[in-house]
């Protein structure tokens, strides 16, 4: 029994002193930071950099460096058993990060092929699903567009399209949150199958008003509208 306390005694001693070298490192940090940028820096950031360089936020810096720590372990193990999940189904997927922690698969459906691109954040931990679509809105059509998607959007129970201004891309995109131990294959299954379900089912009509191939109707219906917000507008 004095063996094990002795040897329990040993190891608390070690930990402390990791721990005791770990704030001595951090406090020489903030010192050098100072020495270098203090008179640049912000006054708040100033305060905070002074206190830690004299101990004062080392053990509330230690405790945020271990939640940091953790959600990056649980984010990894996540991550794993996303990409064996993959491996199950037999479906090839390119690891787009160096983190290891962002998969980009291909499908082939009845309307299109799509590029899937299934991400682990760590930071909210959630997997987002971000499908891209092999097509872009023209420029011209980005208003139109938009007014089409938001009407979809309205109808969904889960994700949304989005288009980028800049590039016109057009992607369809959900996330859901995640815990270590909440990751289940078969919830993952039906979210992608579900989110490339939504995407094949729009497909066409999507491209019609990413191109502004609009029928009678649709184009009279817009041409009212614009009047309105013409008119608006110049009041």
């Amino acid at each position: 029994m004095e063996r094990e306390d002795k040897e329990f005694a040993e190891d608390e001693n070690l930990e402390q002193n990791a721990h005791q070298e770990e704030r001595a490192e951090i406090e020489q940090m903030a010192r050098e930071m100072l020495d270098r940028n203090g008179a640049e820096m912000p006054e708040e950031l100033h305060e905070l950099l002074e206190r830690i360089a004299q101990g004062g936020e080392a053990a509330q810096l230690e405790e945020q460096l271990k939640a940091v720590r953790e959600k990056r372990r649980i984010a990894d193990r996540t991550a794993a058993l996303v990409e064996q999940y993959l491996e199950k189904q037999g479906w090839h997927a390119v690891n787009m990060r160096g983190d290891g922690r962002s998969f980009l698969l291909g499908f082939k459906m009845e309307n299109l092929s799509a590029r899937l691109q299934i991400t682990v954040e760590e930071m909210p931990a959630c997997i987002s699903l971000n499908i891209t679509l092999p097509f872009i809105c023209e420029e011209e059509y980005f208003i139109l567009f938009s007014d089409y998607i938001m009407q979809i959007n309205h109808k969904l129970r889960f994700g949304a399209f989005h288009v980028s201004r800049d590039a016109g891309e057009i992607t369809f995109r959900h996330s859901y949150l995640y815990t270590e131990d909440s990751y289940r294959d078969d919830v993952m299954g039906e979210y992608i199958e579900t989110c490339m379900f939504t995407v094949d089912q729009y497909a066409r009509e999507l491209s019609r008003f990413a191109t502004g191939r609009l029928s009678d109707d649709e184009r009279k219906t817009y041409f009212q509208n614009l009047k309105k917000m013409v008119v608006a507008l110049s009041r």
